[in-house]
């Protein structure tokens, strides 16, 4: 059985629990958050019992003695300790991204992580959405050729955020907190890795966005000598009909791939524009219990979660330094 408990509702927590509502090997054991407030519906999230603790004290969730995996899902200043303090007592992690603020901190939890043995997670959930496995598939497949040149969005409404997202202390900053979704669907898609990057983030003041950047861009290349670029903001109108826009477009030797409004669109030299087919994907925490319990590799492998944090505090320093940094 795997007795799970939930630290933080600050994120994508809800992909967790609805799995863990539908799995009898699986129970929602304790729910913490630091804010009262978010914790007064907490007996109706998905997977919650009459046994759930539901507690604003952590030290009541990490004195509990009956509990292998936790979700992390808390401010982003607070889980690189929350990640150690699980790890010592041998819980397995399925964390919110990015698992640190700074470098220095990522090397303790990756120490913490090596020595008690445990496996590791991001909430990197963009990978476990159908048109970006069928773009890999395509991609894998030869559809076009070498990959060249990689680009990405991720665009939202900023709306008002939460005040724990205003101020850098808590949030940390919009590149490793947004970023790291599409550098990881471009290394996801093509299997490339990172040589050096170079980024700008500019935060205007704008109505509910406190002291975060509203608009970054960054730059990377890969080991192999292509050229990949992201483009992140907050600066989706209310009026777009969806809350993000997505985009991630591969140009190749021999084509070009692009998800693009959900759809996968493939052009070629020797095929016309289509659309590919897609296939249902499978839940990222389920997957996660699953290879748990001797099944076949998670798609996030642990070393893939520091790689890629990694990435994105570098790009971060490479935009407040306003050079390039090299990605060891």
């Amino acid at each position: 059985m795997w007795n799970v408990v939930c630290i933080g509702l600050k994120g994508h927590q809800g992909v967790c629990l609805s799995e863990i509502a539908k799995r009898p090997d699986a129970r929602l054991v304790a729910v913490y958050d630091d804010d009262p407030a978010a914790l007064r519906g907490a007996s109706r999230l998905p997977g919650a019992s009459a046994e759930t603790l539901i507690t604003p004290n952590l030290d009541e969730v990490l004195a509990r003695r009956d509990v292998n995996v936790a979700i992390l899902a808390e401010d982003n200043a607070s889980r690189g300790h929350n990640l150690i303090e699980c790890a010592r007592r041998g819980w397995h992690l399925c964390a919110e991204k990015p698992l640190t603020l700074d470098l220095a901190e990522l090397a303790r939890v990756r120490q913490a992580i090596t020595e008690a043995k445990v496996s590791l997670t991001m909430l990197l959930t963009m990978r476990f959405e159908a048109p970006y496995r069928a773009m890999r598939q395509a991609i894998a497949d030869g559809a076009v050729g070498q990959p060249l040149n990689l680009s990405g969005q991720k665009s939202y409404k900023r709306g008002d955020r939460p005040a724990w997202q205003q101020n850098p202390k808590t949030f940390g900053a919009t590149i490793p907190y947004i970023g790291i979704h599409p550098i990881d669907l471009l290394h996801f898609t093509t299997g490339c890795r990172f040589r050096r990057v170079a980024a700008l983030a500019h935060n205007a003041g704008l109505p509910g966005s406190g002291r975060i950047d509203e608009s970054c861009a960054v730059l990377l290349e890969t080991t192999d000598g292509a050229v990949a670029s992201v483009r992140l903001d907050y600066l989706r109108p209310d009026k777009a009909p969806s809350h993000g826009d997505d985009r991630i477009r591969v140009a190749g030797s021999t084509g070009v791939i692009e998800v693009l409004d959900g759809k996968v669109n493939l052009i070629t030299a020797k095929q016309a524009p289509t659309v590919l087919p897609t296939t249902p994907p499978p839940n990222l925490f389920g997957q996660f219990l699953d290879s748990l319990a001797g099944g076949p590799a998670h798609d996030i492998s642990t070393d893939e979660c520091f790689m890629l944090t990694e990435v994105v505090l570098r790009a971060q320093e490479a935009a407040v330094r306003g050079t390039w940094v090299d990605i060891p």
